[in-house]
């Protein structure tokens, strides 16, 4: 009995051994054909465009502290040429340069772009000299890479994805057209970067919607966003993320900000030049908010001049009818308003300077007045009013005590109170507050403009 149990069990083994399918090879060529394969593919593609290419590089990802010169990005424009030599280009010191070196597209566990001999431009990222005064300890320097993982080619966007093979970091590479010139190119992001970043510092917020979600963003002139959730505390913290100026607006290197995912995508400047937007995706931008930009400017104690020839005629008017009175009622053959001048006092206080000039016997005299109202924030608005010894300042002021009255009213008194109100915030150059905002009251009269 043994016997036979023994032997319809070699038999099922041997059934099963003579039915076990054999696996066919799924590609035509070896793995080690393929890799040559697109290891040639790669370098003809290199060498294809006439131009040279972009590089969009960033030594390393952003992290839990600042360091701009890692995390932000830097564009190179690199010709690739068949004999192995490569051309790079790039701002140095201010002035554009370009320098020769060594280049391959080798095998290396995967399809790898190789910078194989010292280029004083683009290996400046990572060669570890201390001599060279970079950034980081000894023996480290920015920590970049010169070999970059070949990821893939999207056609449709003209687009090559390298991979930093020691630090990761997401790397593009796209063809320059065959007319734009090299110095020309950075001119373009010069341009750019001026337009978004001069006019702002690094306390300046920008707002970075993410579909229904809201995110604050500062340091922007680094380079380098400090990012926040909105209406968290901004004293200390945040989580910095590196970004570049591209020819449209700007690309940040991460994958995800604060946990919510935006991929390596490049923010574009939109018609208005108000917002920066998603290539990806129209609901994820970056903006301003007036309110915003202005108290933070106030909280910061900087001054804003407003914008005289901008005033409405009923303001214009009321400033007239007090030159009027100080001529005929006192010894000045004529005066002027030079300027007016609001600026926080680092709480909610709000300090306003008039500067004019007196004119007696030929002689020009300055003459200053200040006047303090106080701000609040009402949702989306900014509400100006008088400071509590608002009436007894006034009354102490040189030019209420020499103002003629109208219809009841003290002019500086009109002057003054014209600025009181509540007022939208509008920006009236995109990313550039310095360069105007309107403070806009249902009152027409009420509403002016100041520049910094």
């Amino acid at each position: 009995m043994k016997t036979k149990i023994y032997i319809s069990f070699i038999a099922v083994i041997a059934a099963f051994a003579s039915c076990s399918p054999r696996v066919d090879n799924i590609f035509e060529n070896s793995a080690i054909e393929r890799l040559d394969r697109a290891t040639q593919t790669n370098r003809e593609l290199l060498i294809s465009k006439p131009n040279g290419w972009v590089l969009q590089y960033f030594p390393q990802t952003g992290a839990s502290s600042s360091d701009s010169a890692k995390h932000m990005g830097y564009t190179f424009l690199m010709d690739f040429s068949e004999d192995g030599s490569v051309i790079v280009g790039a701002p140095v010191d201010g002035m554009f340069k370009t320098e020769s070196s060594i280049w391959d597209v080798i095998s290396d566990n995967s399809t790898v772009l190789t910078f194989n001999t010292f280029n004083h431009i683009f290996h400046y990222f990572s060669n570890p000299d201390p001599d060279l005064g970079l950034w980081g300890a000894d023996g480290e320097g920015f920590g970049g890479d010169y070999e970059f993982l070949i990821l893939d080619y999207a056609t449709t966007k003209g687009r090559l994805t390298v991979k930093g093979k020691k630090r990761g970091t997401y790397n593009y590479m796209y063809a320059l057209a065959a007319d734009e010139s090299w110095p020309g190119y950075f001119n373009k992001l010069h341009k750019m970067d001026s337009t978004l970043l001069s006019g702002l510092d690094n306390n300046t917020p920008l707002d970075f919607y993410i579909n229904e979600d809201r995110l604050t963003l500062f340091n922007a002139p680094t380079h380098e966003f400090r990012a926040f959730r909105h209406l968290d505390d901004t004293l200390g913290g945040g989580m910095y993320y590196g970004f570049l100026v591209t020819p449209r607006g700007i690309r940040i290197h991460d994958d995800e900000i604060l946990e919510h995912q935006i991929g390596h995508t490049e923010f574009v400047l939109n018609e208005a030049g108000d917002k920066l937007v998603a290539e990806s995706n129209p609901n994820m931008y970056i903006t301003m908010d007036g309110v915003d930009a202005f108290l933070s400017s106030l909280s910061a104690k900087r001054a804003w001049k407003a914008d005289i020839d901008a005033f409405s005629d009923t303001r214009k008017t009321n400033i007239q009818k007090i030159i009027e009175g100080i001529v005929s009622d006192t010894r000045y053959s004529a005066a002027t308003v030079d300027e007016l001048i609001f600026a926080g006092n680092g709480s909610n206080g709000l300090i306003l300077t008039i500067k004019w000039s007196l004119t007696q016997n030929g002689k020009v005299n300055p003459m200053t007045d200040t006047y303090e109202y106080v701000y609040s924030n009402d949702g989306n608005k900014v509400t100006i009013s008088a400071h509590a010894q608002a009436t007894t300042k006034m009354k102490n002021m040189d030019f209420y005590k020499k103002a003629k009255t109208t219809e009841g009213k003290n002019n500086v008194q009109a002057l003054l109170e014209s600025f009181m109100g509540s007022f939208d915030i509008e920006m009236l150059h995109g990313f550039a507050p310095k360069k105007g905002i309107r403070l806009k009251n249902d009152d027409a009269a009420k509403t002016f403009i100041l520049k910094q």
